[in-house]
């Protein structure tokens, strides 16, 4: 009866696995959503990337991992006494994993809000100093853009605001992303 049972089942998992796409329901496909993302204040400029998986397109929400680098050095001061700083060029990045949400407004629009635990780190060029490193939260939310490619790929656009303590500049930033759900 077991043996049975377990033939039944891999028949049935198997049946589904060869299925022409077309046939299965479009809600229950896996989406993934790859994007580009340019976080920026008035200081500096963050170039990334971000990945995030949907079990369905019905579900908005979905597990994302996300890194980003910035685009190029940054003057940073180094306070090594109560009125001594260091000027010093330093090279920042974050990594960050948590939820990723969004609700679609109309065929074209929609709003999104993302939370995650993120680390930062760094380098100063030419000296065996580190700068300061260590967990933050990240917290992502703005407007969406969704715009139909082919049957299958939507590209996506997003403007809003991220807040991640980076340590060394202004955590309050503009967060601007182009990407492809697919």
């Amino acid at each position: 009866m077991r043996r049975c049972l377990t033939v039944l089942l891999l028949a049935v998992v198997a049946s589904e696995c060869l299925r022409p796409r077309a046939a299965r329901s479009e809600e229950s496909l896996p989406r993934h959503l790859i994007l580009l993302e340019v976080p920026v204040n008035r200081d500096d400029a963050f170039v990334g990337g971000t990945y995030r998986f949907l079990a369905s397109r019905e579900s908005g929400m979905g597990p994302f991992i996300s890194f980003d680098g910035r685009s190029e050095t940054y003057t940073a001061l180094q306070q090594v006494g109560p009125h001594l700083f260091i000027q010093r060029r330093e090279m920042r990045y974050l990594g960050a994993l948590g939820l990723d949400g969004s609700l679609h407004l109309g065929t074209h629009t929609g709003v999104f809000a993302a939370a995650a635990a993120g680390y930062t780190f760094g380098s100063y060029e030419g000296t065996r100093a580190e700068p300061e490193e260590g967990w933050t939260p990240v917290f992502r939310a703005g407007l969406l853009g969704r715009f139909r490619m082919t049957i299958d790929t939507v590209m996506h656009l997003r403007v809003g605001y991220e807040y991640a303590d980076l340590r060394s500049v202004a955590s309050n930033r503009g967060y601007f992303a182009a990407g492809v759900e697919f």
